[in-house]
């Protein structure tokens, strides 16, 4: 938020604390309350704003006031046996060592970032004190403070400055404040998929942070940084021993070992060359203006293809919204895009291939992402689809395997077919690819569900080559 701005909001979080002492008398209630219609009124004069705009943004500190005395008394309590209930909040124990969920009349492992990024979906969990880490129940309680604090701090920011450009004459930039609020106060709706991808890369970078050990942080902007500087969100890290690379004009400092590097991330699923042309141009106007007060080393733009993940998003919704938030959903291909395209101009590459095996992707498939990406930065435009990439999303769990198999005719022009899985079943698939009737082919079958039900889900064959021999037609008393 503008520097100006911030000290203002400490001054009204100064006079809230001051005004809410129960052994005030009415005369130091009075002069407060003078010292704070002074405070409000200049600031209205000096934003450009009604005098009622600043009394909101004064009634929403009063809010933060409120969200942090809670939040001390949540953290004093997690001794207690008493639990506090929350409406609608899914139960969290630990069992042999596992975070288990009460979710539809079933128990689901959780790990701990996703009890931790699920807050910003909108999910409370009631965690067992009895059971559950000390550390993590605290840390669940200041997540759910941050989640509140950032919203009314992000109303304070929209409502001054929609005020403060409409008195200037800036429509374009009201208007965009104006969209961001809309976009708060209407989070459920699926076909906002910016939003919606931002968030889910947002917790993915944070559970893989949280849950595998990545060295670096993720911190959320707020509605100045989204609309004056074009920051989404801020990837904090060590700044010793960082050769930060993002391109040739980055602006990275490598500062003291005590210091943090923060880089401003500005994050686009359009894949239109002039659109991202234009961010770009944007971005070169705000790094020009960073200033020290603003804490940002670097803002750089981030491109990923998740404009189909709203579907994701809706099914999750429709499911009841399970632990893990929609990008729990994301194929091996979108994890390891995610993991290389945001971190390996930051983590060494060892660091990354490490992550990258905690997840368990195979290597044909991290091959295919640093090809794409390496295409992508060498020629500006988006690398070419890989078989992995063109999986269409589907609603039930994914896990991206191969399997090998033979693939045999199934109609006369060669269009349908099915194949036998090294699981024995046989699968029907909707198009080949130069498959002749009556002959055999050496697959891969790319299998988008579960490998224990492969009658489910779609499936991309893959024609690898003409297997020698004769065809081998599958036994009719096989079940589809």
């Amino acid at each position: 938020m503008r520097a100006g701005f911030e000290n203002y909001l400490h001054q009204l979080n100064d006079l809230s604390k001051d005004m809410s002492r129960e052994d005030l008398s009415e005369t130091e209630r009075d002069k407060l309350s003078n010292v704070l219609d002074w405070h409000i009124s200049k600031a209205a004069q000096r934003y450009g704003t009604p005098k009622e705009t600043q009394e909101f943004v004064f009634e929403m500190q009063e809010k933060k006031r409120l969200v942090m005395d809670r939040l001390k008394e949540r953290l004093r309590n997690i001794d207690n046996p008493f639990t506090e209930r929350q409406p609608e909040a899914r139960p969290v124990k630990c069992k042999e060592g596992k975070y288990l969920c009460s979710f539809k009349d079933d128990e689901i492992e959780v790990t701990a970032g996703e009890i931790l990024t699920d807050v910003e979906w909108g999910l409370s969990y009631e965690l067992d004190q009895k059971t559950m880490p000390k550390t993590l129940c605290k840390r669940y309680w200041v997540e759910v403070a941050k989640k509140e604090l950032l919203e009314i701090l992000n109303e304070q920011i929209t409502e001054n400055e929609v005020q403060y450009l409409k008195s200037r004459g800036d429509a374009f930039k009201a208007y965009a404040y104006g969209e961001l609020r809309h976009w708060e106060q209407n989070s459920e709706d699926p076909s906002i998929s910016g939003q919606y991808a931002e968030r889910e890369i947002r917790n993915f970078l944070r559970k893989v942070a949280i849950d595998l050990g990545g060295e670096f942080k993720v911190a959320q902007g707020d509605a100045h940084q989204d609309v004056e500087q074009k920051i989404d969100f801020v990837l904090i890290m060590p700044a010793k021993g960082r050769g930060f690379s993002v391109d040739k004009k980055s602006s990275a400092k490598k500062d003291s070992e005590d210091k943090k590097y923060r880089l401003g991330i500005q994050f686009t699923i359009n894949a239109d060359q002039e659109r991202v042309v234009h961010k770009q141009k944007q971005i070169q106007k705000s790094k020009a203006s960073l200033a020290p007060t603003d804490k940002i080393d670097d803002i750089v733009l981030v491109q990923m293809d998740l404009k189909r993940n709203w579907q994701l998003v809706n099914q999750w919704i429709k499911n009841g919204k399970p632990p893990g938030g929609p990008e729990k959903e994301w194929s091996d291909y979108q994890k390891a895009y995610a993991l290389i395209n945001m971190l390996s101009d930051f983590l060494t590459a060892n660091k990354i291939d490490s992550l990258l095996n905690k997840f368990g992707i195979p290597r044909y498939i991290v091959k295919e992402v640093k090809e794409k990406i390496h295409a992508e930065r060498a020629t500006g435009q988006p690398g070419p689809k890989n078989a992995s990439e063109s999986i269409p999303p589907q609603p039930v769990k994914k896990i991206n395997r191969i399997l090998s198999g033979m693939i045999f005719s199934h109609s006369a022009d060669g269009k349908k077919f099915t194949a036998v899985s090294e699981y024995g079943k046989i699968i029907e698939l909707d198009q080949g690819q130069n498959v002749k009737p009556g002959h055999a082919y050496k697959i891969k079958i790319i299998n988008d569900s579960d490998p224990k039900s492969l009658t489910e889900g779609k499936y991309l064959a893959i024609v690898l080559e003409r297997e020698r021999g004769p065809a081998i037609q599958p036994k009719k008393n096989q079940s589809r």
